[in-house]
């Protein structure tokens, strides 16, 4: 019932524009216009055409939808979509919109089903923000690091900030291994900060809840 919901909105979206008139092109509908709307946000992650900005959008009804609305806005069938797509992203752009789409929030049944299971329509809303932050954070790791080693004219204006979040990748690394680390030298699961003696979970190297 949600995707059948959730379906119907897309199709509303891609069939009408602003003043409700039915539209002989989706570049023209309202879902495209919400696209170039987004589409400056995915700039840092190497893609920047509205339709793949569109096509992210109707993924939230079903992540196969991204593949059926990207051969409809390129006016191409699903079989030959490759070859359009050459025209919007480069190979690592490419590796970018990927990554973002395998880790961005999945579809709307999943939320409602985290809602259900929550109790609680804002921590379903936060789970799916959250969701995406990650895969915009992940996908813009891909670009930005993999662009320092791709010389081509789309990244060489932004080597800079490719260092910058390479930087901030390897300090993120660091201090998720002192934390491993840390963890280790105490000793236990790291469920506490008190250790083994007060932790009042079961421990998987002591093999047994300690009270």
């Amino acid at each position: 019932t949600v995707i059948f919901i959730a379906t119907i909105i897309i199709w509303f979206l891609q069939t009408f524009d602003t003043r409700l008139n039915v539209v002989a092109n989706s570049s023209a509908s309202m879902l495209a216009g919400l696209g170039r709307m987004l589409a400056p946000l995915f700039a840092p992650l190497g893609f920047t055409d509205w339709r793949a900005a569109t096509a992210l959008i109707t993924g939230f009804s079903a992540k196969e939808a991204v593949v059926s609305t990207m051969a409809v806005l390129t006016g191409t069938s699903v079989s030959n979509l490759g070859a359009a797509l050459q025209g919007i992203f480069t190979p690592l752009s490419a590796a970018s919109f990927l990554a973002f789409t395998l880790l961005y929030s999945p579809c709307v049944a999943a939320i409602a089903a985290v809602k259900r299971e929550m109790h609680s329509g804002l921590a379903a809303a936060w789970v799916a923000f959250a969701q995406c932050a990650v895969a915009w954070l992940c996908a813009c790791a891909v670009f930005q690091v993999g662009s320092l080693f791709v010389w081509s004219s789309e990244v060489t204006q932004m080597n800079a900030f490719s260092w910058l979040v390479l930087a901030c990748v390897a300090i993120c690394a660091a201090l998720a291994v002192r934390a491993i680390r840390r963890v280790q030298r105490r000793g236990g699961c790291g469920a506490c900060a008190g250790g083994c003696t007060a932790c009042p979970h079961a421990c998987p190297r002591q093999g047994e809840k300690t009270e």
